[in-house]
């Protein structure tokens, strides 16, 4: 099958067409049709051009341009070193609506790539073989098929397929332009009153532009009114980072009890994050204060340490001078059940006013000695209504593996010395 000038396809501003008005191809005004032209057998030589000239078929012209496949006339034959080529087609048909499919026999064809371009070598999109195009609605009239080869392949035949249209009267009459007196006159002037037109507001019924009438990335941040775009506007998890100010959440817009372990980082609460008074016992994890957590002055008071928890294991007494004693000393040492730890209380009371500064040592006067001492401290023990409290200091030290104690006094005004002396000691 070769082109034929007599071929019942009324081309667009063709008068060679004339004489076949009517002809079959007048149903194509009446109904919606699907045309296809077969090439190379559609061609008047019924091979491919190698001259990268147009040869017209039916109802369109073709042009073989930019080839480097082999060319065998009735085939065209690719390898895997990156051959293409590019058919050229130029639509003629009157009826013309758009593509609907564009298919290539052959061998080899999974090898192939397809490309739609327009005239001015626009990407329209990828295609596959033989893909359903009417969706896509393309309406070029001159359309390019960029075809490129990524494996050995031989192409037989190219089935070019369109849509017709069919015109709104059903009582068609196809005129040629040129049986029609003043037509062109009529043209221009609609073209005039079409420029003149303007579409504003008030000629778009309420309600009337709809989803499909806005294009794709047409609404700009402009044409929103300020706070319009409520939360049901918002997709859920559609609020990221980033669209997010820095440093805007603020309390309110946290909920209550809602920020969990998981959401503060480690160490990140620090003491000046805690509020007074605010880490009670069950805070604390049971057996986790330890000697370097007690201060060196907490003067902890023997009503602090449960008394249900000790045993008394050795005791005494004696005087500081026994010549001139300035005061009395007890001893008591306690273990605590169930542990190797002990307690020794040693009290001091005065027998008269002094005022002093001295250090004073005495030899052997602990019943048990302490293996390694944990902590000492002491606490005084007169009324805090006298006044020379705040002149009054006293320490005590023990060595571990010694029965022996140093006490280190200082009292500014005369007044009687009674102080409470605490160790607690591994055993």
């Amino acid at each position: 099958m070769v082109y034929d000038e007599n071929d019942a396809y009324s081309r667009a501003n063709d008068p060679i067409y004339d004489k076949n008005l009517n002809s079959s191809i007048a149903v194509g005004g009446v109904l919606e049709m699907i045309l296809n032209t077969q090439i190379p057998s559609g061609f008047s030589t019924g091979l491919f051009n190698g001259t990268e000239t147009p040869q017209r078929t039916k109802f369109l012209n073709v042009n073989l341009v930019n080839n480097t496949a082999t060319n065998n006339g009735d085939e065209l034959v690719g390898g895997a070193n990156g051959n293409a080529f590019t058919l050229d087609c130029t639509v003629f048909l009157t009826n013309f609506k758009s593509w609907n499919k564009i298919t290539f026999e052959g061998t080899g064809l999974s090898n192939i790539g397809l490309v739609l371009k327009d005239e001015n070598n626009t990407t329209i999109r990828s295609i596959t073989n033989g893909e359903d195009l009417t969706s896509y609605i393309i309406d070029k009239t001159r359309l390019k098929i960029v075809v490129s080869f990524t494996g050995a392949c031989t192409i037989t035949n190219i089935i070019l397929g369109v849509n017709t249209k069919k015109y709104d009267n059903n009582n068609l009459i196809n005129l040629p332009t040129q049986q029609i007196i003043g037509l062109e006159d009529w043209k221009t002037g609609v073209e005039e009153d079409l420029e003149t037109v303007s579409i504003g507001t008030s000629n778009i019924q309420n309600g009337s532009v709809t989803n499909d009438k806005i294009a794709s990335n047409a609404v700009t941040t402009a044409k929103i009114s300020d706070s319009n775009v409520t939360t049901s506007k918002l997709a859920d998890n559609a609020v990221t980072t980033p669209k997010i100010t820095d440093n805007n959440i603020t309390t309110s817009k946290i909920n209550d009890k809602s920020v969990t372990t998981s959401k503060i980082n480690d160490n990140a609460v620090t003491n000046t994050q805690l509020a007074n008074n605010s880490v009670n016992s069950s805070n604390i994890i049971d057996g986790s204060i330890v000697n370097a957590d007690i201060n060196d002055n907490a003067l902890i008071a023997l009503s602090k340490i449960a008394t249900d928890n000790l045993t008394l294991v050795g005791s005494g007494s004696w005087v500081d001078n026994p010549t001139h004693p300035m005061g009395d000393f007890t001893v008591k040492q306690y273990m605590f059940n169930n542990l190797n730890v002990m307690l020794t209380v040693v009290t001091f009371r005065g027998r008269e006013p002094t005022q002093l500064d001295f250090k004073e040592s005495y030899s052997n006067v602990l019943p048990i000695a302490p293996k390694t001492v944990l902590a000492c401290w002491g606490e005084n023990k007169r009324g805090t209504v006298d006044s020379g409290l705040v002149d009054t200091n006293c320490s005590w030290s023990v060595y571990k593996g010694s029965k022996n104690v140093t006490f280190i006094y200082y009292q500014g005004s005369l007044r009687i010395l009674s102080w409470d002396f605490f160790m607690l000691s591994i055993q």
